[in-house]
């Protein structure tokens, strides 16, 4: 069965809880199958942020969701998704695409470290 993942990038910002909200409930709405978002946090408070969004949005969706706070700040989405709200991960394959991204066998050596798996 083919899936549709529905996927929304802010390369600027970290937008506020209730936007954040918003762009999920767009994203199941328009028929995803699965929700990814991308913002770019500029402080610590929007990466708690886009996890309190998606830890909310997550308890209301049955949707596997993915969430990710790009760059430096937000390497704790990426890893420990489980933890952040999300369902998934996205990780490098060939090349990295975005700042922050890691390649999996990073996640998996420090999600290994963390003892999440």
């Amino acid at each position: 069965e083919t899936q549709w993942l529905v996927s929304s990038h802010n390369f600027e910002k970290t937008p506020v809880i209730a936007e954040i909200s918003a762009v999920f409930r767009a994203m199941e709405e328009a028929g995803g199958d699965v929700l990814k978002l991308a913002v770019m946090p500029q402080s610590i408070d929007d990466v708690r942020h886009l996890i309190e969004a998606t830890l909310t949005y997550n308890e209301k969706s049955p949707k596997p969701m993915i969430a990710i706070a790009m760059g430096s700040l937000g390497v704790i989405t990426r890893i420990a998704p489980d933890l952040c709200g999300g369902s998934l991960t996205f990780v490098a394959g060939a090349g990295k695409t975005a700042p922050g991204q890691l390649s999996l066998e990073e996640i998996i050596d420090l999600r290994k470290r963390m003892a999440l798996i």
